[in-house]
C-alpha cells in the first residue's frame, strides 16, 4: 500500500521512536521494499537495531537536534520510553506543527477511528506513571511538552489527533 501511495517516489526516511516490536517490527519489510530508506532513531535504538542485524543507514539524533530537508524541519525531543526508561525520541515537524508521539497518547477507546479532536493540555496531563514509570522523568517530559506549539498529534496507537 505504501508503494501505491508513493507511486514512483522513493521512501527516504523512517522514524523509529524507540526499540519495541510495534515501533520497528516492520523495518525489515520496509527495507525489502525500499532498500535505500534511512532510519532516524536515538543512539540506544541504533545499537539495538544493529544488534538485530540491521545494516541500513541510520541517522542518529539526540534531543533538541534538528533534521531539515526540502520537505520538512524536524526537531527531536527526548523521552524515557517504556518500562525500562530507555532513550526514546519524539519528533515534531515544526512547519506543520505535527508531533509524532510514539506511545505517549494512546487512544484505545478510539483505536479504529481515523481522526479525533483533542486538547493539548489534557493530552499532556493524561500521560501516566504507567507510561513513564518515574515521577521525576514524567514531570520533566510534561514540562517540555507544554512549551511546544502543536496542532496535530500522529499517535503511535489510535487516531490522528487534531488539537
Amino acid at each position: 500500500m505504501l508503494k501505491e501511495l508513493l507511486r514512483d517516489k522513493p521512501l527516504e526516511y523512517v522514524f523509529i521512536s524507540h526499540f519495541e516490536s510495534d515501533e520497528c517490527g516492520g523495518l525489515s519489510h520496509l527495507l525489502n521494499n525500499f532498500p535505500d530508506v534511512k532510519t532516524i532513531c536515538s543512539q540506544v535504538t541504533a545499537m539495538q537495531l544493529r544488534g538485530f542485524g540491521f545494516t541500513n543507514e541510520l541517522i542518529i539524533k539526540k534531543p533538541n537536534e534538528m533534521l531539515e530537508s526540502r520537505n520538512f524541519k524536524l526537531k527531536f525531543i527526548g523521552y524515557p520510553s517504556g518500562m525500562h526508561l530507555w532513550e526514546g525520541l519524539l519528533t515534531i515537524d515544526l512547519d506543520r506543527q505535527l508531533l509524532f508521539s510514539s506511545d505517549l497518547f494512546i487512544k484505545g477507546d478510539k483505536m479504529f477511528e481515523k481522526m479525533a479532536d483533542s486538547n493539548w493540555k489534557a493530552e499532556i496531563d493524561n500521560i501516566s506513571i504507567q507510561q513513564i514509570p518515574s515521577e521525576n522523568e514524567l514531570k520533566t517530559l510534561q514540562s517540555i511538552l507544554q512549551d511546544i506549539n502543536v496542532k496535530y498529534i500522529a499517535t503511535g496507537h489510535g487516531p490522528f489527533l487534531k488539537l
